[in-house]
């Protein structure tokens, strides 16, 4: 039996109204709530909490989070958020669990077994899934330099929604100057100037796949991989790749025994034994 659920688009008012509904029904004081980011999330999450779990996908973005813990629940060890880290550095709300790296994609992509059998069904090139899960990362690191930067100064830059192939392909390495170009292009009215370059600039590069997972985001990650999947197939097997395939396909890929190697899933853990409460499956 998989975790409960509730996948509705709520707002701020009856998510906090059907939470209560939970609670007050829960007179044992064993269940759990989970607040998630999005649908995509709960279809990961509901095969690695336990049955005592009901996971609620929030109402908003991740910030809405971050304000909805401690406005309506601020005191309920019964209701924890978990979510993407993006760029934060430090934790908001003492009861929110943040996704090992960046975001929940890439604690999925971080998973070798994962990764390659996602690789071996969907691309078709040369290399290795962790040489393809490399470069794909490494061939991102000025795009997500570009994320971090403008994250953390708050530039506004429209980064999503963009054409990565333009940069990004088997056959290309972007620099940052190709990059910078590229996203300028999107943002005529707040273009990367002078200083904003010696920014980006400074966001070191390893060369380590550890620090890129730290960084990249999941969306971009995917639209790459498609990329890197559609050009190694046939023209028939490409009209029906898409990113949401491929997402699925890492979602359906990754498992408990995964999920149980994770830092999120020791702090989980480690949060219901503290509370009396079963919060990941066995």
């Amino acid at each position: 039996m998989s975790a409960n659920s509730i996948f509705s688009n709520l707002t701020a008012e009856n998510t906090a109204a059907e939470i209560s509904l939970i609670l007050s029904a829960d007179y044992m004081r064993k269940k759990t709530v989970i607040l998630l980011e999005g649908e995509d999330d709960v279809k990961v999450f509901r095969f690695l909490v336990s049955d005592s779990v009901t996971l609620i996908k929030a109402y908003g973005a991740s910030t809405t989070v971050d304000k909805f813990m401690p406005e309506n629940f601020p005191d309920e060890k019964r209701v924890i958020g978990i979510r993407d880290k993006d760029y934060q550095t430090e934790k908001r709300f003492r009861r929110i669990f943040y996704c090992d790296y960046c975001c929940c994609e890439m604690m999925l992509v971080s998973d070798d077994e994962t990764f390659e059998r996602v690789a071996v069904n969907f691309y078709r090139g040369k290399l290795s899934s962790n040489k393809l899960r490399h470069e794909i990362l490494s061939k991102l690191f000025y795009v997500s330099a570009v994320r971090l930067c403008s994250d953390r100064y708050h530039w506004g830059l429209r980064i999503s929604d963009t054409d990565l192939s333009k940069i990004i392909n088997p056959r290309v390495t972007p620099t940052r100057r190709s990059v910078i170009n590229f996203v300028n292009a999107y943002n005529p009215r707040n273009k990367i100037y002078e200083k904003r370059v010696r920014q980006i600039a400074a966001v070191r590069n390893t060369g380590k796949t550890e620090d890129y997972l730290e960084i990249t985001n999941g969306h971009d990650f995917v639209e790459a991989l498609l990329i890197y999947c559609a050009q190694s197939s046939s023209s028939s097997k490409r009209r029906s790749l898409t990113d949401k395939v491929l997402s699925g396909a890492l979602r359906c890929s990754y498992s408990l025994s995964a999920f149980k190697k994770t830092r999120l899933y020791a702090e989980l853990t480690e949060y219901g034994r503290q509370n009396g409460l079963i919060v990941t499956r066995e």
